[in-house]
């Protein structure tokens, strides 16, 4: 298996994560790697046997910094070829990066897209207007993911409308850069103050966030300091105290038992910290994870966290350390207060039992073994029997999604003006809420819950189809290729009591969609998919399509079949002979050549057969161009915005 990974984050956890991973992928998989030359590990990365495209990102972490990057487009056009002479089979992202919803504009929509969601649910903080849409941006292509806890599975899949054999999860495991660095304490002169304190101190460690309850530590120590039983405390990282984190600090420091470090730590630092600690504590009001967990255990020292998401799946209460309430500084001061006077051989045990989770289930080995069987079995894509580049074999449909090699490969021009549609974001936003708004109140369309983008309509695209449905009334419907347009087809032609039919190669799609679709019903019809040769071209095309050729339709909506280089879904040629004295035509994805040969050949055959004039227009969204062809008496569908 080929993989291309991109590693553009530069500090902190996520390069860290991403090379463990890779390292670790590599002695299963044919990998290559893009990376953000300034990462902090550079010098780990470098000693990687992997091949590498190393690239700058931006030089500093702000908004201006950010939109100026995506404007390299020298460096999209040599990471585009990098990964088109890998001829990779998936991309991989271990972490998200704002560069990703550029880089779906630059890279081949048919390679397949893997990505590791460290927070299915934002913090607090991380939850803007414009972070809520770069993520929601970043999310549209990839076709699989993997969490790091059990806890949130559910929420993703069902807040994304995702097939549970999508969804990988992996723990996060113990960063072994941490452990070969450790240090003695008494070595690090920055933290001579706690030379006397080794065992002997709990420990706050990461950057200073407001998701992660300082303030309910520090309160619990004011708790614990009123009742003369506060212990020693270590509060290390980098961040901001608010105004009553730091009010709160300053009381308890009058004890002289709190030691706090605001800056930012190195590898040798953290593991050290945490190695001589008594118990990290975790006081978080919200987590999906956390490396110190890991990190703690490796070196066999315990860990009192919250019970919020994946930490309580982390920590095993009364043996790798204790769980307490979120937001309860009465009920952790409790626990401190507890932890603190465990019994010698109690404490040593819980110390030894750490020890042994670490090594049985956060290895890194058993961790990519677990990633590769995943890409190999869950995704079930068979890489050793890929055809060769261009081709368009029965063998492949039957092995392969179609779309791996058949789809139209987007020109240069217009990559660059998806990306500037992107870049702005505007286009997305509006069509969202002219979408949204138009359905809002609408009578016959009950169920309203759609998933724009990636391989199904955008969101201009659902406005036109909900305009047709709604302003022409058509009594009789035919779609090809099953999807989001079909929640409003059948929807309106049940409310409606019109016919309506979608026809529909997969049955494992049938399958999966008849049944996470349970408000609507849904009349649909299989037909395999089979090579034709049309126009001296190969073209992909329903078999039996004569069968269904006896109505007279006023509006055909084509979806499908997969796209192919030469007059894409040409079945629609065939249905000249089947449309009613009004009709409406509607074909997705006509930006791409072979849609637009198809086109071309329709409106040919149309003008000849009806001897009177068509109307068409082309709809600009956010992902793709769809074509409109209408009957005289319904030229006003051209006019919709």
């Amino acid at each position: 298996m080929r993989i291309i990974a991109f590693v553009l984050g530069k500090r902190w956890a996520t390069p860290v994560y991403s090379y463990e991973m890779i390292k670790g992928l590599s002695k299963y998989c044919d990998i290559k790697v893009i990376l953000e030359k300034e990462v902090d590990n550079i010098s780990q990365w470098r000693q990687l046997p992997i091949e590498r495209l190393e690239v700058t990102t931006y030089k500093n972490h702000d908004l201006l910094s950010g939109i100026c990057s995506f404007l390299k487009i020298i460096t999209f056009l040599k990471i585009r070829q990098f990964i088109n002479h890998f001829n990779p089979d998936i991309i991989y992202y271990p972490v998200l990066h704002p560069w990703k919803i550029v880089l779906d504009c630059w890279i081949p929509s048919q390679i397949p897209e893997i990505m590791t969601i460290h927070d299915p649910i934002l913090h607090e903080g991380e939850n803007s207007f414009l972070f809520k849409f770069f993520h929601w941006a970043a999310l549209r292509k990839p076709k699989f993911f993997v969490l790091l806890n059990n806890t949130q599975k559910n929420y993703f899949i069902n807040k994304h409308k995702l097939i549970d054999d999508t969804v990988c999860v992996l723990p996060l495991g113990v960063f072994s850069s941490y452990k070969e660095s450790i240090k003695k304490l008494d070595d690090l002169s920055e933290f001579k103050d706690i030379f006397q304190l080794q065992g002997k101190y709990f420990l706050f460690i990461g950057r200073l966030l407001k998701y992660k309850g300082l303030s309910t530590l520090l309160k619990a120590s004011k708790i614990l300091l009123k009742n003369n039983l506060l212990m020693p405390l270590v509060i290390a990282g980098a961040g901001r105290l608010s105004e009553e984190e730091q009010d709160l600090l300053s009381f308890i420091s009058i004890s002289g038992k709190v030691y706090f470090y605001n800056h930012y730590l190195d590898d040798s630092s953290i593991a050290t910290l945490v190695k001589n600690a008594y118990m990290t504590i975790l006081p978080y009001d919200s987590a999906t994870q956390s490396g110190i967990i890991p990190l703690s255990f490796a070196f066999g020292t315990p860990a009192l966290a919250s019970n919020v998401a994946g930490l309580k799946e982390q920590v095993k209460n009364n043996e790798t350390g204790y769980i307490f309430t979120a937001k309860d500084e009465e009920n952790l001061a409790h626990k401190m207060l507890h932890v603190w006077n465990l019994e010698s051989c109690f404490y040593q045990n819980m110390r030894k039992q750490c020890l042994v989770y670490a090594n049985k289930n956060w290895g890194w080995d058993s961790i990519a073994k677990d990633f590769n069987s995943f890409l190999n079995d869950k995704i079930n894509l068979k890489f050793n029997d890929k055809p060769k580049k261009g081709a368009l074999e029965m063998k492949a449909i039957s092995q392969f999604s179609i779309e791996n090699y058949a789809f139209e490969k987007l020109t240069l021009k217009q990559k660059l003006i998806i990306f500037m549609r992107k870049l702005l974001g505007t286009q997305t936003i509006l069509n969202a809420q002219l979408f949204r708004g138009i359905i809002e109140d609408s009578a016959w369309l009950k169920y309203k819950s759609f998933a724009p983008g990636g391989m199904a309509l955008d969101n201009a695209a659902l406005y036109t189809l909900y305009r047709i449905m709604n302003d022409t009334k058509p009594k009789n419907i035919l779609e090809f290729g099953l999807g989001q347009s079909s929640i409003i087809i059948h929807q309106y032609a049940a409310f409606f009591n019109a016919k309506a039919l979608t026809i529909e190669h997969d049955n494992d799609w049938i399958n999966f969609f008849t049944s996470s679709i349970n408000n609507v019903d849904l009349n649909i019809k299989q037909h395999e998919l089979e090579i034709i040769n049309f126009m001296g071209f190969e073209t992909l095309a329903y078999k039996n399509i004569n069968e269904i050729k006896n109505g007279q339709y006023d509006f055909i909506c084509v979806d499908g079949p997969f796209g192919s280089k030469r007059y894409s879904r040409s079945q629609i040629i065939d249905m000249a002979d089947s449309l009613s004295e009004q009709f409406c035509i509607f074909i997705d994805d006509s930006q791409r050549k072979g849609e637009k040969e198809t086109l071309n050949e329709l409106i040919k055959i149309l003008k000849h057969k009806m001897q009177a004039e068509l109307y068409c227009r082309n709809y600009i969204g956010e992902k793709n161009q769809h074509t409109l062809v209408c009957s005289k008496h319904l030229k006003f569908l051209t006019c919709l915005r």
